[in-house]
């Protein structure tokens, strides 16, 4: 019979196998969610987006030799920056054939989510807003990025993939 030592070591390595693999499939969908409303607090449109934090450093260039390590004592001192330049290149509002701009307020990281915030405004409610959005299309083909736009007490949800990038709400 084996020794009480390794049965646990041969559990133990089991074990390690089993985790790794869930690890590996733990995070096999590529998705991104943007909700955009109104805020009474400060008077212009709140945008909030919740990315997978390993994506997002993925995407923005997170790499062995210029890690990001978001969230972290030691976060890149690049990594708001980089961040804003990746939402600006890759999101984009069109207000009644005016163009939007964006501001960056901040982020905040969770475990394995990044929720980075931004704002904008309007001199007046819109009739129609284009959006674009094509977050990590260039990582992952099979990328979905769902936008809920809350105005007036309703919710319209959109759904962005790599052969959709682009819609218009009639408000």
């Amino acid at each position: 019979f084996p020794s009480h030592d390794s049965r646990l070591l041969r559990m133990f390595f089991i074990l390690a196998i089993a985790i790794s693999s869930l690890a590996a499939r733990a995070h096999q969908f590529y998705f991104s969610k943007t909700t955009i409303e109104w805020s009474q607090q400060t008077g212009r449109y709140a945008v909030t987006i919740k990315f997978f934090t390993d994506d997002l450093e993925r995407a923005i260039g997170s790499s062995d030799q210029n890690p990001m390590r978001l969230g972290s004592e030691k976060e890149n001192s690049e990594a708001d920056h980089l961040i804003s330049n990746y939402v600006f290149n890759h999101m984009w509002f069109v207000a009644d054939q005016q163009g939007v701009s964006l501001q960056y307020v901040g982020k905040e990281v969770e475990n394995d989510i990044t929720w980075c915030y931004f704002e904008f405004s309007l001199a007046a409610p819109p009739r129609s807003l284009e959006i674009s959005n094509s977050f990590f299309y260039e990582l992952f083909p099979k990328q979905q990025n769902m936008v809920d736009v809350q105005l007036n007490g309703s919710v319209k949800t959109l759904l962005f993939t790599d052969d959709h990038r682009t819609e218009t709400l009639l408000l």
